[in-house]
C-alpha cells in the first residue's frame, strides 16, 4: 500500500516529539534513502551515541548536538513537505510499476534505433547503441524512478565505453537508490578516477565515506566538490568537517 508523504512526515515528527529520535531517523532513511542530509544526520546521531558510550563528550555537548540533530531533521521534514512533488517515498507503488515493451511495426526486433517502450507515465525511446545513447535511455528511466532499468542501461553504456565517467556517476546514484551502497561507492570512485572534477560523483562519494566512518576521505571529497561550486557540499563540509576538525584540535589539546 502506498504511503502518503504527509503521513510519513507526521510519523517522523510524532517520533521526535515522543523522544524517539533514533526511530525517527530510521523512518526517514527508509522513506528517503537517497537524501544526503538525512544520511548525514543519521551518521551524526550514531557518532554521538558512540561518543556518549565511551565518555568522549560531556552532557552539555551531548544535549547540544542531540538538539541540533532534532532541529535539522524537523527542518528537513518542512523542506520535504514544501517540495513533495519531487520526492517520493521508497515504498511507493509507482516505483514498482513494471515496464511493458511494445515494439512498433517498423522496429527491428534485434534492436532498431527507434524501438519504443511504452511506460505507464509516458514514452521512453531506446536510443542509439553507443554509450551516450544508452546513457540517455537510462536517464529516461531514472526520471520515472525505474532504477533497476536505469542500472541495466547504464551498465550497457559502461560496457560500450569503460572510460565514460558520467555513466559511472549516474550508476552510483542509481545503485544508492537500489540500496547497494558498496557498489555505489565503487562506481563513484571510478567516476572520480576518470574525471577528478566530477562533482556529481564527488559529493555523494564524500557523504558515503563519512557514513562509512572514513572521515578524512569524505571531507576531502566534499571539499573538492565545494571547489567545483557545489553549494550543498559546502554546507555539509562547513557543518560536519569543520566541526570534526575542531573536535580533533580540542582532543590534541
Amino acid at each position: 500500500m502506498e504511503k502518503n508523504i504527509q503521513e510519513i512526515i507526521k510519523k517522523i515528527r510524532a517520533l521526535i516529539a515522543g523522544g524517539k529520535l533514533k526511530k525517527a531517523l530510521e523512518e526517514a532513511l527508509e522513506a528517503f534513502p537517497g537524501d544526503n542530509e538525512i544520511i548525514i544526520l543519521s551518521s551524526r546521531y550514531n557518532k554521538l551515541q558512540r561518543n556518549v558510550g565511551i565518555g568522549v563528550v560531556s552532557n552539555p555537548d551531548n544535549n547540544l548536538e542531540y538538539n541540533n540533530i532534532i532541529s535539522a531533521l524537523l527542518n528537513k521534514t518542512d523542506e520535504i513537505e514544501k517540495d513533495n512533488s519531487n520526492i517520493h517515498p521508497m515504498d511507493s507503488n509507482k516505483q514498482k510499476a513494471d515496464v511493458t515493451p511494445l515494439v512498433s511495426n517498423q522496429a527491428n526486433i534485434n534492436g532498431d534505433r527507434n524501438t519504443v517502450i511504452q511506460e505507464n507515465k509516458g514514452i521512453i525511446n531506446i536510443n542509439s547503441q553507443d554509450e551516450k545513447g544508452f546513457h540517455e535511455t537510462a536517464i529516461e528511466f531514472m526520471q520515472t524512478r525505474h532504477f533497476d532499468k536505469a542500472e541495466t542501461y547504464l551498465t550497457k553504456a559502461i560496457n560500450a565505453n569503460p572510460n565514460y565517467a558520467p555513466a559511472y556517476a549516474d550508476r552510483g546514484m542509481v545503485r544508492l537508490k537500489l540500496e547497494k551502497p558498496r557498489d555505489a561507492i565503487r562506481d563513484y570512485e571510478t567516476a572520480v578516477s576518470l574525471d577528478p572534477n566530477s562533482f556529481k560523483a564527488l559529493h555523494p562519494l564524500g557523504v558515503l565515506y563519512i557514513l562509512d566512518e572514513n572521515i578524512d576521505k569524505g571531507c576531502d571529497c566534499l571539499k573538492r566538490a565545494m571547489e567545483q561550486g557545489h553549494h550543498e557540499s559546502e554546507e555539509l563540509y562547513n557543518e560536519y568537517c569543520e566541526n570534526q576538525h575542531n573536535e580533533n584540535h580540542d582532543t590534541r589539546k
